[in-house]
């Protein structure tokens, strides 16, 4: 089973483990991720849970 079968979303050591990237380059690529997630998730109008603005979220 792969990592990201296992879990629902992915933390800096995956992302490091799948891409071959260090974790300061790995934390960017959330974080431009994360953003760009969060500007669907308003224009589409969708509202989740818990949107704490945690990994991913």
């Amino acid at each position: 089973m792969s990592i990201v079968q296992e879990k629902m979303y992915m933390d800096v050591d995956d992302v490091c483990a799948i891409l071959g990237v260090s974790k300061a380059y790995a934390y960017n690529l959330m974080r431009e991720y994360n953003k760009e997630l969060k500007a669907k998730r308003k224009s589409s109008g969708c509202i989740l849970a818990d949107d704490t603005g945690g990994a991913f979220g």
